[in-house]
């Protein structure tokens, strides 16, 4: 089943009416609100998914994984808000798995933090880090090309695979409401 947004939260309500009769529908507005933090924790769930040895899942990644576009750096400096809005957003808590590069194909080793970027390296390699909505990095001036996660906030456009997930995070994020 696809879902839309009125669906996502009929079934949600349904469900929870299983575990409790008393719960109105008067919720369900309540439930809308909760989608956008939902579908911020599937992209993260889905940029951290690992095998049991550790090893990063790269297909399940790839389910939210594509060319955000480009930033333009200039004296090391790149603003990614533009890479922020919309319907899929760069989802920043994965930006470190992300895929930069220059124009000329050269990959951005991205750091842990800004402060990273100020230690000696091999000059072999171009490094970034973000802090912020900003990227930092010693590539040379030009657009960088970012292929990253992103947070996919339309719910009529979720994967088969990853509906389920939102399902869950839906009724997650209810339980965890309610116990506040």
């Amino acid at each position: 089943m696809s879902y839309t947004e009125e669906t996502l939260c009929n079934a949600v309500f349904e469900s929870l009416r299983v575990v409790d009769p008393s719960i109105e529908a008067s919720v369900i507005p309540r439930l809308r609100t909760m989608i956008p933090q939902a579908v911020e924790r599937v992209a993260i769930r889905v940029a951290n998914k690992t095998f049991p040895d550790g090893r990063p899942d790269r297909n399940f990644r790839n389910l939210l994984r594509k060319s955000l576009g480009t930033v333009s750096i200039s004296s090391g400096v790149g603003d990614l808000s533009t890479l922020l809005t919309g319907t899929q957003p760069l989802l920043l808590d994965a930006v470190r798995s992300a895929d930069i590069r220059t124009d000329e194909g050269q990959k951005i080793q991205m750091l842990a933090d800004r402060a990273s970027l100020d230690q000696d390296r091999p000059d072999a390699f171009l490094y970034g880090a973000i802090e912020g909505s900003t990227l930092y990095t010693d590539a040379p001036d030009g657009d960088l090309t970012v292929i990253a996660n992103y947070i996919e906030t339309d719910v009529t456009q979720y994967k088969k695979q990853l509906e389920p997930m939102l399902f869950e995070e839906m009724l997650s994020g209810w339980t965890m409401r309610k116990a506040a």
